[in-house]
């Protein structure tokens, strides 16, 4: 494999240990079988056209942010960002793995840049990963920002704070080989990566043909004009949704059918994974304490820890901080104790305790969205109105806040519960 790998005479360590073996479930489901599912990810419109149109919303949305109405109740865009597309985003990870990944506007203009012809630096492996480090820490800026700089009622403040992203992607395009900040750097593409592990559906391969009938692995080098895995790993190697975006260009240049896009039963990769890495260890703990920490803007804490401290831009810094500490210091707990349970399960920060606490973590995500979601999306058309200075007919679809707390509380228990399933296993 490594040889056939290799792009000049010199085989190098990425063609020797591009991944481990994939695991595929034996209740999976491949649903490439279905006519229509194949024909929807070999089309020549995948996916530059949802990219195109995602792109076009994400200028609009940064030009009424900026120069819109600075009003939240008559500028669309905050409803779009923090009501639609965020609430979605997280609802996607369970349907859809990293498929808006394949989307995201930031990722489109990143690639039109990594299309100019320049001598860009390769980051040695054995450096990729502090990216992950870099990512956990602007995740935590981005929720410190959310509730300091007051950006669910700033359209201007959300709409710079989309373009420090697009500059950064852009910055890491021009500077570096391949799609690094996708694969390592990306705030919102490491949360994202991190809740597709608990999926419902999959990208693997036919590893019995990938491992004794293949010589080319096109899946991962590409084809005459369709290109290779858009993350640098192929489906032969796909053991986690980690590093899938699901762009399907595997799927284009597989003649040979052996990519599989597998449905599955949630949380399936969670209770086969032997150990956690680094990024589950990062983000898992990390996205517990950003929630500790929205919890606390709910309550009058940040107004009487503001009183000693004098400046709540630097009492939200200090919250967040010690939200965070507070989930890490839980999870190491957590890991002493599986240790103590299961000697191999516990071993060291491998230990399968970060697995477990991923499905309590997301049911917990997806329990705080419904709010901006069932309840804050229904005054769409109110705002549209207000902003283009029309009065449309009342269409709204709000869910009363008594109802969405039940709902909440329904989704904080199936989380319980999908957690300690993942722990029996």
């Amino acid at each position: 494999r490594s040889i056939s790998l290799a792009k000049g005479d010199v085989i190098t360590a990425d063609d020797v240990f591009i991944g481990t073996v994939s695991i595929t479930g034996k209740k999976a489901y491949n649903l490439l079988s279905l006519g229509f599912i194949r024909n929807f990810f070999l089309s020549p419109f995948y996916p530059i056209a949802p990219q195109i149109v995602v792109a076009s919303m994400f200028v609009l949305v940064v030009i009424m942010g900026i120069w819109g109405n600075p009003s939240p109740d008559s500028n669309i865009s905050l409803l779009l960002v923090w009501a639609n597309w965020e609430p979605l985003l997280i609802l996607s990870c369970l349907l859809l793995a990293r498929m808006w990944c394949s989307f995201c506007p930031i990722g489109f203009f990143s690639n039109l840049v990594r299309k100019m012809k320049l001598k860009r630096m390769k980051i040695p492996p054995q450096y990729l990963n502090y990216g992950f480090f870099i990512s956990a820490a602007g995740l935590a800026v981005i929720f410190w920002a959310q509730a300091a700089l007051h950006m669910f009622e700033r359209p201007t403040e959300t709409a710079w704070l989309l373009l420090a992203m697009l500059g950064s992607a852009v910055l890491f395009a021009l500077l570096f080989e391949g799609r690094i900040w996708c694969r390592y750097v990306c705030p919102l593409g490491q949360m994202v990566a991190t809740f597709a592990r608990a999926s419902v559906v999959e990208v693997r391969s036919n590893y019995n043909y990938c491992s004794h009938e293949c010589t080319d692995y096109v899946c991962y080098t590409g084809s005459g004009d369709t290109p290779g895995c858009s993350m640098g790993k192929g489906p032969f190697a796909m053991d986690t949704n980690q590093d899938c975006v699901l762009c399907g260009n595997c799927m284009k240049a597989c003649q040979n059918q052996a990519v599989r896009f597998n449905l599955r039963p949630p949380g399936w990769e969670l209770w086969n994974t032997r150990a956690a890495d680094l990024a589950m260890i990062l983000f898992v703990p990390l996205l517990w304490g950003t929630q500790i920490f929205r919890g606390l803007g709910l309550t009058g804490i940040p107004q009487k820890v503001n009183v000693y401290v004098g400046s709540m831009e630097v009492t939200y810094g200090i919250l967040m901080l010690c939200s965070a500490l507070l989930a890490y210091h839980v999870a190491v707990a957590g890991v002493a104790f599986m240790g103590m349970v299961d000697t191999d399960a516990g071993k060291k920060f491998g230990s399968t305790f970060f697995l477990v606490m991923l499905p309590l973590v997301y049911a917990n995500e997806i329990a705080i969205r419904l709010v901006p979601l069932l309840n804050h999306a229904a005054d769409f058309f109110v705002i549209l109105g207000n902003q283009v200075g029309y009065s449309f007919p009342r269409i709204a679809f709000r869910i009363d806040m008594q109802s969405i707390h039940i709902l909440q509380i329904i989704l904080i228990i199936i989380g319980f519960f999908l957690s300690v399933t993942v722990a029996s296993k």
